[in-house]
């Protein structure tokens, strides 16, 4: 004979409810995945208007009225930006046409140092100057035909990548515009969003569930925020360092990229110190310059690791930073871009329902074992 068991007697069993948890979480990721295209822009807009919300709660306080304090807040944006390109922008093209002029001087140093040491190295004999690289090349119509073979292949093919991602390219441009359209409305009802959700949340696990939300709004916002300004630091660091101390071309430039980009763990370092020490080598030909270069990435790294990032971000949301670039390697290569948008949000969230997994397990299974063990 058939017995039924009861559904809330099934729920009441821990491992049902950590099943069903995860079979949705799992079936969320899918719909996401199939929808990542669409909600990129929609993710982006929301990440914004999440990280600009306590200003305008602020200004709130104030007595500002809301759409006030967003069109505030606009044009403080539009007015940062303009004087950033004011200010940044011409001595960008500066220093990017003194290095083109040095173009020539650049290729010399390579052919008269490097040149010679992979000859001698490796036993081999390179063109010295383009001259000699293109007539040795013309005179070789073997070589020239196996060439142009090698070339039309891929030639080919970029072409063809070219006319199939204009879909992709117009996708693009839209979300110029969704995204800041979308920001300005979602940062003007955020708070009525997050009322209503809240009215639609069952009375016997609401606090529950609000208790949480707390603790991931509290740890995620706080590491949002405080690692945009670190990044704007270490931008500003990097460029000091390597524009007046190392001397490098485009040092400004490079420095500016490598602090914002460095929201990604040691991404900035890598990507900064590389072309840093190749311009710094180029400028000057000495080892001089490229020590600097070092010793500019080395302080800012140490400055960052022990007084920067401590002082402004703290240990609230407590994530290592190997485990921030595996979150961002995993949801980037499960959700694409759009991953790499919600990568720190998803391992805040899931950081929170692990620590309380832990707690649940300790309590339900080691302190009672401690305790038969005592007994």
């Amino acid at each position: 004979m058939n017995q039924h068991v009861p559904l809330n007697v099934l729920w009441n069993n821990p491992w049902v409810r950590l099943a069903t948890y995860v079979v949705a979480v799992i079936a969320a990721v899918g719909l996401v995945w199939y929808f990542s295209t669409l909600l990129t822009a929609f993710a982006a807009a929301f990440l914004l208007a999440y990280i600009c919300d306590p200003i305008i709660d602020r200004l709130e306080n104030l007595g500002v009225r809301r759409s006030l304090g967003i069109l505030i807040l606009i044009l403080a944006l539009a007015l940062l930006l303009a004087l950033l390109l004011l200010i940044v922008f011409p001595g960008v093209a500066q220093e990017m046409g003194r290095v083109g002029q040095r173009t020539n001087d650049y290729a010399q140093r390579v052919t008269q140092d490097v040149v010679p040491w992979i000859e001698d190295t490796f036993s081999v004999e390179l063109p010295h100057s383009y001259s000699e690289f293109t007539d040795r090349l013309l005179a070789d119509e073997q070589r020239l035909g196996w060439l142009a073979q090698k070339l039309r292949q891929p030639a080919t093919a970029a072409l063809s990548k070219v006319f199939s991602s204009l879909s992709s390219v117009a996708v693009s441009l839209l979300w110029l515009v969704v995204i800041p359209v979308a920001w300005v409305y979602l940062l003007k009802d955020i708070d009525s969003l997050i009322q209503r959700c809240r009215s639609m949340l069952p009375a016997r696990h609401k606090q529950t569930i609000v208790d949480h939300l707390r603790r991931i709004d509290e740890a995620l916002g706080n590491f949002l925020r405080g690692q945009l300004m670190v990044c704007a630091l270490l931008a500003v660091l990097y460029a000091v360092g390597l524009k007046w101390i190392a001397q490098v071309p485009l040092g400004g430039t490079i420095g500016i990229i490598a602090g914002l980009i460095s929201f990604v763990p040691y991404l900035g370092l890598v990507l900064g110190i590389i072309p840093a020490l190749l311009l710094a080598w180029l400028e000057h030909g000495d080892l001089l310059h490229p020590a600097l270069v070092c010793a500019v990435f080395v302080v800012v790294q140490l400055a960052e690791g022990n007084f920067i990032t401590p002082k402004i971000v703290g240990e609230k949301l407590g994530l290592h930073p190997v485990l921030v670039i595996f979150s961002i390697m995993v949801w980037g290569q499960v959700l694409g871009f759009l991953g790499i948008l919600l990568a720190l949000p998803i391992t805040a969230v899931l950081k929170v329902f692990w620590e309380d997994f832990v707690k649940w397990y300790s309590d339900q299974y080691l302190s009672a074992a401690g305790g038969d063990a005592d007994g």
